[in-house]
């Protein structure tokens, strides 16, 4: 005969049983499975883990640029910004330009066209040579406006007269500069200094054309930076 086994379902805190017994006839070997969820005993949920507001991940900081202590040679209009040079270089500068007469324009020409090849020392030969790219550069803007004041309405044929002394004068400069450039090669000191001062009395030629005809001349501020600029490239030469 086979053997059972009875299982008894009750519930009971003293010994008393609180429900009916029932009796389930389960045959010998047979696996015995509950569902948990339907069992009587409440089971107690398996704890979650509590989550804290989540942060918003930061961006990091861009890390800051690098800073280039090395100098530009600008070859862009005049009087255009001026670059901040490094202080040994711009030590040197200020010795040089306090050997002119017109120092605050020489600083103000370095900055703008000192090139970087020139290290962190300058010599009297390089500076010259920075000095005279600044002078030419104003006379190309110089030239411009005398072309700009040529067309202007109501120009008289006297002024126009004038204003062509001018702009052939503004082309002789272009001339003594580029003698004065291969002077300077040739390290031959003689012939820069005459063709720095042609250079000079090629500004003062435009305005002696306005005073001869007892007119204010419009273009009075502009020669007068070309004469100063002129001057100081005569005494940077006087260092070589």
């Amino acid at each position: 005969m086979a053997s059972f086994v009875v299982v008894l379902l009750a519930l009971s805190s003293s010994g008393l049983f609180l429900n009916p017994v029932t009796g389930v006839c389960i045959p010998r070997n047979a696996s015995i499975t509950f569902d948990l969820a339907d069992s009587p005993v409440a089971l107690s949920p398996e704890p979650q883990s509590v989550q804290g507001p989540s942060k918003q991940q930061e961006a990091p900081a861009p890390a800051p640029a690098a800073q280039d202590d090395s100098v530009l040679l600008v070859g862009g209009g005049f009087g255009d910004g001026h670059l901040s040079l490094p202080p040994l270089l711009q030590a040197a500068v200020a010795s040089l330009c306090q050997k002119t007469d017109y120092p605050d324009l020489c600083l103000s020409s370095a900055q703008q066209f000192l090139s970087a090849s020139a290290g962190w020392q300058v010599d009297a030969v390089t500076f010259l040579k920075v000095q005279m790219a600044a002078c030419r550069a104003r006379v190309e803007a110089a030239k411009g406006e005398v072309a700009a004041l040529l067309k202007q309405p109501g120009t008289t044929a006297r002024v126009a007269s004038t204003l062509q002394v001018c702009a052939d004068s503004y082309d002789d400069a272009f001339d003594n500069l580029d003698a004065a450039g291969n002077a300077v090669a040739a390290r031959d000191k003689d012939t820069i200094n005459i063709m720095l001062s042609a250079l000079v009395d090629d500004f003062a030629t435009c305005e002696d054309g306005f005073a001869e005809m007892q007119d204010t001349s419009p273009l009075a501020a502009v020669d007068d930076a070309l004469s100063k600029l002129g001057s100081n490239c005569l005494a940077i030469a006087d260092l070589i």
